[in-house]
């Protein structure tokens, strides 16, 4: 699916910034009728954080993202998730690009309530992992292919200012991705923002 592609300019801090832009205009234009189906607000926001996945050749290294969705009660959000981890492999026959990028639908239920305190999260939907700038006789440790994914996590929320939070989260999700099963790992730390 296109919307799992992530070509190099993609992952640029301006598309980054143009995404953010244009959820928060969709947000503001559907707000109103979203509060008449019951809905009490929209959040959205971005990540930054850690992630690693158990392949070989993989580390630890930077992820970014960003995430919105509707406030459904005191305890209760959901929305979309997305995330974007890239890193290099290479051995003695050459090297590649890789990209793991999930795209879930997440649903988070705080413990005390939405602005602040504990959260935990179940996460649902896509990952796409691919390997792009494969020099030729390489063998990359990943397929370029997305995949149906089941990921957990949980997190903290705290409130800076009234509908201004912060928050910490660490996620972990699972793709079957014959022939390689693996698991991927994240720490982030993000903001967000109520409407």
């Amino acid at each position: 699916m296109w919307i799992f592609k992530v070509p190099e300019t993609f992952s640029s801090p301006y598309c980054v910034m143009k995404l953010k832009t244009l959820t928060f205009i969709f947000l503001l234009l559907v707000q109103p009728f979203a509060r008449a189906e019951g809905i009490e607000a929209f959040y959205f926001g971005g990540l930054l954080g850690l992630a690693n996945t158990d392949l070989s050749g993989f580390g630890t290294r930077a992820t970014y993202g960003f995430r919105g969705g509707v406030r459904l009660g005191e305890k209760l959000t959901s929305g979309l998730y997305y995330q974007v981890y890239s890193t290099s492999v290479s051995d003695n026959a050459g090297s590649a690009d890789i990209y793991v990028v999930p795209l879930l639908v997440e649903l988070n239920l705080h413990l005390w309530k939405v602005s602040e305190g504990p959260f935990v999260s179940l996460k649902i939907g896509g990952i796409r992992h691919s390997a792009e700038n494969v020099t030729s006789g390489f063998n990359p440790p990943i397929n370029s292919r997305t995949d149906f994914s089941i990921g957990v996590g949980g997190g903290y929320n705290l409130e800076l200012i009234e509908k201004n939070y912060v928050y910490f989260q660490i996620d972990s999700f699972s793709i079957d991705a014959k022939p390689h099963g693996y698991s991927f790992f994240s720490v982030v730390a993000g903001y967000t923002l109520e409407l």
